[in-house]
């Protein structure tokens, strides 16, 4: 009998052991690889989360910054789309223009532009959408009330129209209208000024003059543009001009200086400069008001010769109402001569002093200097002793036409003076005999020194000493006393026997300087 056989598998089965036997480390393989791609990939996704999570963060950070810059931004931001239709507007734009920002979107811009202003707006949005180009301008906005505003337009260029900012100036404007009118009346004050203005700049030059200052140098006005400050003065003042001007320009200085300009044709002018350091822009410039003083130093002489006058003639006055006072005094003491013969020769000598004092007010009275020439002296109480004394006496100026200078009495001497020369004269005259000769009184002068000589008669030598005082009676004893102590010398001599001379030399300060007179 044969053995059995085993039961023979099928052929796919055994396929299918085959291959499961030899894939199985694939499988693992694959599964491990799989397990890899899915963990990479788990990573990939980690990662990429995280870095959408910062773009989160940088785009909230972003949004942030736009809404700072763009929606609280100081000025108006607005997008205007190809038919000028506001598309976008920030808080401040929809302020400006007085409306909420809902009641803005899609409103043509023109509606707020001034109706005037409203071509202008259409050429800087045309000009902008074809050409490309940023254009800017100012133009008159009104709000949804009514009220208007200056702006300030600046367009730009954009993807879907064009991108505008919005700046309201109406302050500054403001501010530029007030400054213009200032400067216009600013340059009318400097251009019709009454005074001399001119303005210099840190440099040392003349930057602008008006008229009047052109005038006083005598320049144009353009000719004195950019000239140094030095041209304008004396060589002598420049120290002076430029320290000063340096102290207006470093500490602002305004202390007036009195000083000189030198004009075109060399003439120099007495002036006055008021400094004043004044803003011109962002620089300082230095702005001298020239006050010409040769006005107000005529005014002032004049002035001062008006007073005066008026001092001349008051004080003439009073010499003229003392001289007729004294001329009533001596008339009252004549009509009592004759009345007590003891008294005759006192009172003769009274009413001669009294008369002597009234020539000099007399003299004072008729000259607005209150001079007293010695020569007119002289001659009145020459005049006044012979009428008193009804005897006659002459008066000589010796070298009257050639060397004579008249010589003039200082004013408070010249009472003292005229009271000597009347004592003298009268003594002579007193102490000449009927029968001798004439006594004469001649005068010499050179302007600066004068000699009275008294000649008269006697009929024996005198007895007194006018050195010690000796034998002196009432006038000399009046005579001494009165004699100025400087500038006056008294001598007698007797020339002869008969003859007596009587010698008062008078100069400085007795005797002063005077005009030459045709009266002399």
């Amino acid at each position: 009998m044969s053995a059995e056989k085993p039961p023979r598998r099928p052929l796919h089965a055994t396929d299918e052991a085959q291959t499961a036997a030899a894939t199985a480390p694939e499988v693992a393989a694959n599964v491990a690889r799989l397990v890899h791609e899915l963990e990479v990939h788990r990573i990939e996704l980690e990662t990429q989360n995280e870095s959408l999570r910062l773009s989160q963060i940088a785009l909230v950070e972003s949004r942030d910054r736009y809404f700072e810059l763009y929606e609280l931004a100081p000025i108006g931001y607005l997008a205007i789309d190809g038919q000028g239709r506001i598309a976008r507007i920030n808080l401040a734009g929809a302020a400006l223009l007085g409306l909420d920002r809902s009641q803005l979107i899609s409103r043509h811009f023109a509606q707020f532009v001034d109706g005037q202003g409203e071509q202008r707006w259409n050429e800087l949005l045309l000009s902008t959408m074809r050409l490309h180009e940023s254009n800017n301008g100012e133009l008159l906005l009104r709000r949804k009330n009514g009220s208007s505003f200056e702006a300030q337009i600046d367009c730009r260029k954009a993807a879907t129209g064009v991108f505008l900012t919005l700046i309201d100036i109406s302050e500054r404007k403001g501010i530029e209208a007030q400054l213009i009118t200032a400067t216009k009346r600013y340059l009318a004050l400097f251009r019709d000024a009454t005074d001399a203005i001119a303005l210099a700049g840190p440099d040392g030059r003349l930057e602008e003059v008006n008229a009047r200052f052109a005038a006083l140098l005598g320049y144009a006005e353009h000719e004195l543009r950019g000239m140094p400050i030095e041209r304008i003065h004396p060589l002598r003042e420049l120290p002076r001009i430029r320290e000063h001007f340096a102290g207006i320009l470093q500490t602002g200085s305004s202390e007036s200086l009195e000083t000189q300009v030198l004009c075109k044709d060399g003439r120099q002018v007495d002036v006055e400069i008021r400094p004043t350091l004044i803003e011109l822009g962002d620089r300082h410039v230095a702005q001298g008001v020239f006050i010409d003083l040769t006005e107000r130093r005529r005014q002032e002489q004049q002035r001062i010769e008006q007073e005066r006058l008026q001092r001349n003639a008051l004080v003439r006055e009073v010499h003229h109402r003392i001289k007729n006072n004294l001329q009533s005094v001596s008339g009252l003491l004549q009509r009592e001569l004759g009345k007590f013969m003891e008294l005759n020769p006192r009172l003769h000598t009274a009413i001669s002093q009294v008369n002597a004092i009234a020539v000099v007010h007399g003299l004072q009275c008729d000259d607005p200097e209150e001079a007293v020439r010695l020569c007119d002296s002289v001659r009145n109480i020459c005049r006044t002793v012979a009428e008193l004394s009804l005897r006659p006496v002459n008066f000589i100026i010796e070298n009257e036409q050639t060397t004579f200078r008249p010589a003039q009495i200082a004013s408070d001497e010249a009472v003292s003076v005229a009271l000597v020369l009347n004592e003298l004269i009268l003594n002579a005259v007193k102490h000449s005999p009927p029968d001798g000769f004439i006594p004469t009184v001649s005068l010499s002068a050179n302007g600066n020194s004068a000699i009275v000589l008294i000649r008269n008669a006697v009929r024996h030598s005198p007895g007194f000493d006018i050195a010690t005082g000796q034998g002196f009676g009432t006038g000399l004893r009046l005579v001494r006393s009165l004699l100025p102590n400087k500038g006056a010398h008294l001598s007698y001599e007797q020339d002869d026997e008969y003859v007596m001379l009587t010698r008062l030399g008078l100069a400085a300060p007795v005797i002063a300087q005077c005009k030459l007179r045709q009266d002399a």
